[in-house]
């Protein structure tokens, strides 16, 4: 089973606890929570569209549950009222596929809630399922320029799950002619493509010694299980 820590996996649950306004009653406290995911490169904060469906958030204590509630992910965020405050609260968190399978989950124990105090809980999610299936996100921006007999490439890195988490490596292929889903592997492979980057990175590859002329390129994204993105765009470039 894949264990991945949550920067890893590119999900952050923010908890923000003893929100006011939305008290139910004069013990009880509200709980702010949002799902982070690559936003800090300038990529949406839902890594895992596609892959996760839910949000499932558990309150609880002493093995009592006190409170508990579900959240679309697309919505980014949500509130979970009438929660009692105290000390010895437990918090999980679970993301779930449209199936109600748990795909990550994370848990904040020993949380002391006070009434009208706001406190920031960042939850650390890891994977949860026991068979990755989930493939990267497809590069969209594959581009690049010839300088002299090269190819200078740039791309930006997905993710392992989506855009969440680190592909094992990249597949760029080249050819004369024109690429496609059915003849991708039969093109020429590029080999020494170094490992990705973190989800939002921008790559960057020089091919070089080639000779002249029109070349088409495109590449998969390829995890550590062998799952593989779609093709990415395909683009031409003329070498002189």
């Amino acid at each position: 089973m894949k264990r991945q820590a949550v920067m890893g996996m590119g999900l952050v649950v923010l908890l923000a606890v003893g929100c006011g306004p939305e008290m139910g009653n004069d013990g009880a406290v509200a709980m702010r929570l949002q799902w982070l995911g690559t936003e800090t490169r300038g990529l949406s904060s839902l890594a895992l569209t596609g892959i996760v469906d839910t949000i499932r958030v558990t309150v609880s204590h002493g093995g009592d549950t006190l409170q508990s509630a579900e959240f679309a992910y697309a919505e980014a965020s949500g509130v979970v009222g009438d929660i009692p405050a105290g000390t010895a609260r437990s918090f999980l968190v679970e993301a779930v596929d449209q199936s109600d399978a748990v795909l990550y989950h994370g848990t904040e124990p020993m949380v002391t809630i006070v009434k009208d105090q706001q406190t920031e809980l960042p939850v650390e999610m890891a994977a949860a399922y026991a068979q990755d299936i989930y493939p990267p996100a497809r590069v969209a921006d594959l581009a690049g320029e010839a300088v002299g007999l090269a190819i200078a490439l740039t791309w930006t890195a997905s993710g392992d799950d989506a855009w969440a988490g680190m592909a094992a490596w990249y597949d760029l292929r080249y050819s004369h002619s024109p690429i496609n889903d059915s003849n991708f592997f039969s093109a020429t492979q590029v080999a020494a493509l170094k490992k990705p980057e973190e989800p939002g990175v921008k790559e960057s590859f020089l091919l070089d010694n080639l000779l002249a002329g029109s070349y088409y390129l495109a590449l998969v994204v390829v995890d550590d299980d062998g799952n593989t993105s779609e093709l990415s765009n395909v683009f031409e470039v003329n070498v002189e």
